[in-house]
């Protein structure tokens, strides 16, 4: 284990489910064995490993957890949480060894796994902000179909969880760099699930049926294998995807505003976390691509023949027409456009400095 001047580690073991997980926690800082801020009375799989989540009442796991190991995943590197620093900009920094000690021997280094100003949905949707947040009129917007874009986003952004515990637990053999940008990805989609969630349950109420009816359903993974099995075909397909979502929430932002100026603020916010994760898939695509490039085009023509099924539970992939009815084979065009010029351009980037 790497070890610096700046930083003490001390192990603590705790114990969740009858299971025993190996947390790492900076001496003197506080060790909350919880993952939180996600849906009640659900447990995280990571490695294999059961976590309890948590009530929403208290902050994202990442924020409260100094390190975290993936056993069988993360074994090889240190996941380091340094947010709320008060010499600078609010951030989560995820490292590798490597990275860890390009960072600390005062080294320019570009680390992928790296968020600056990270933030939390009731931030923007409180108690107070709720109060704005209201149905337009039926006679300028169609409501029924508002509560279908809304229920759409809540359901895919939560099953985030679903995504990444199927990664966790899969043999794919992928950089070390990937692991810390899934965790800070999925801080992200859990935060952004949250949001909608929220606002989804003040404009239309809790239904505990419906809600049960969701949590029973299925994923379906297995109609991705050919694509999730191969690292650097899972990276140019998740850069589609996001760009394929960005694309989706500028679509509907005439919705999102008509609801009211915390939904836009929130939106674009959301939109920015796209950005970023965008961006970094991309980035760890150019990593994996050696050799492999003139495979960019076969690759985007199997992705976006995946694209636009009806959903199963999957995150990934997950623009069904039936519900984005603005995901046509133009929108799809578009996004692989943009993730291969993006894709390319990193590529370029990378051999510019070798």
């Amino acid at each position: 284990m790497l070890l610096t001047n700046n930083i003490c580690m001390a192990s603590k073991t705790i114990e969740t489910e009858n299971r025993r997980v190996t947390t790492e926690q900076n001496i003197g800082g506080e060790l909350e064995g919880r993952w939180i801020n996600t849906l009640k009375n659900r447990s995280m799989v990571l490695g294999g490993r059961n976590f309890l989540l948590s009530p929403k009442s208290n902050r994202t796991f990442i924020d409260t957890l100094n390190y975290v190991r993936i056993p069988g995943r993360t074994d090889n590197f240190i996941l380091y949480n340094s947010i709320h620093n008060t010499n600078k900009n609010d951030e989560i920094a995820l490292f590798t060894p490597y990275t860890l000690l390009q960072y600390h021997s005062n080294s320019i280094y570009d680390l992928v796994a790296r968020k600056v100003r990270p933030w939390e949905y009731d931030e923007i949707l409180n108690n107070n902000t709720l109060k704005s947040i209201n149905l337009p009129s039926s006679l300028k917007f169609n409501i029924p179909k508002i509560q279908k874009i809304l229920g759409y986003d809540k359901l895919t952004e939560g099953d985030s969880l679903r995504f990444f515990n199927f990664i966790s637990q899969s043999d794919i053999e992928i950089s070390s760099e990937f692991w810390p940008v899934l965790l800070l990805w999925l801080r992200d989609e859990i935060n952004h699930h949250n949001g909608f969630e929220t606002v989804y349950f003040h404009l239309f109420g809790y239904d505990p049926e419906l809600e049960e009816a969701i949590d029973s359903e299925e994923s379906n993974f297995q109609q991705f294998d050919s694509i999730v099995q191969d690292p650097f075909k899972l990276l140019v397909a998740l850069s589609y995807d996001e760009a394929a979502t960005i694309n989706g929430y500028k679509h509907d932002f005439p919705v999102y505003e008509s609801i009211g100026k915390p939904m836009v603020e929130f939106i674009q916010r959301v939109s920015a976390d796209e950005g970023w994760h965008f961006l970094k898939f991309a980035r760890l695509a150019a990593e994996h691509s050696h050799g492999r490039i003139n495979e960019i085009d076969s690759i985007l023509d199997e992705v976006t023949k995946a694209d636009g099924r009806k959903y199963r539970r999957t995150f990934f992939l997950d623009h069904d027409p039936s519900v984005e009815e603005q995901f046509t084979e133009k929108a799809k065009k578009e996004a692989r456009d943009i993730a291969k010029k993006v894709i390319l351009n990193k590529i370029n980037e990378k051999y510019s400095l070798m």
